[in-house]
């Protein structure tokens, strides 16, 4: 039999045996504490940084938008927009009048182009959009729209600033005292017959058309100071 010296010399040694194995358990149990929390710092920098990437494509998606919006202003800045103009030769003759009267120093013709494709059975003209020299002439030309008061040959004939959609649903938001302003001036047209009725058709034509042709689509509001 052992001796009881070899006894305890063994289970000594066994304590030792039991005490490195838990060492080293202990170990592995910090490294994957550590594995765990550079796993954690890794997920949490790459949802970051799927953020910032979706963040940019956000800023670049606005920019786009807002590059598109200039570049359909600027298309649009030389422009105006004619509605109740019959699609005949009399009414391009009565457009190219009308447009003398309201830039009596411009020489020479004016580029003109209907606004969407023409519809089966339609009863109202289409607006008729006028491409100018440059924005000098078209603030003039709305300027001297004035003068198609009270005169019965462009009764149901309204002017209009070719706007894009930002820039009409810009005016849907005017102020107040400013939509009392446009009210009156409605209230004045209204007096005119059919005039109003009739731009209304012509703007619902533009509506139509604004989305496939950059029409120049015109809210009701917008009308309001037509003249």
């Amino acid at each position: 039999m052992e001796s009881m010296g070899n006894m305890h010399d063994k289970f000594d040694s066994f304590k030792k045996d039991i005490a490195e194995i838990q060492s080293k358990l202990t170990k592995v149990e910090d490294e994957q504490k550590n594995l765990s929390k550079r796993v954690s710092s890794v997920e949490f920098k790459s949802k970051k940084h799927e953020s910032d990437v979706q963040k940019n494509e956000e800023r670049i998606k606005a920019s786009e938008v807002r590059l598109q919006e200039e570049i359909e202003r600027l298309k649009r800045s030389a422009n105006i927009i004619l509605f109740g103009i019959e699609e005949t030769t009399d009414g391009v003759a009565k457009a190219q009048a009308l447009l003398r009267m309201l830039l009596p120093a411009r020489e020479g013709g004016f580029a003109m182009n209907r606004v969407g494709a023409p519809a089966p059975g339609q009863s109202q003209p289409r607006p008729l959009r006028v491409l100018l020299n440059n924005a000098g002439e078209k603030y003039l030309a709305l300027r001297n729209r004035v003068l198609l008061k009270g005169r019965e040959e462009y009764n149901g004939v309204g002017v209009r600033a070719d706007e894009t959609k930002r820039q009409r649903e810009a005016r849907t938001a005017r102020s107040p005292v400013t939509t009392r302003a446009h009210t009156r001036n409605k209230r004045a047209m209204d007096n005119d017959g059919e005039s109003s009725q009739n731009q209304a058709k012509s703007r619902r034509r533009l509506e139509q058309n604004d989305d496939s042709s950059h029409s120049g689509q015109i809210n009701d509001t917008d009308m309001d100071d037509c003249w």
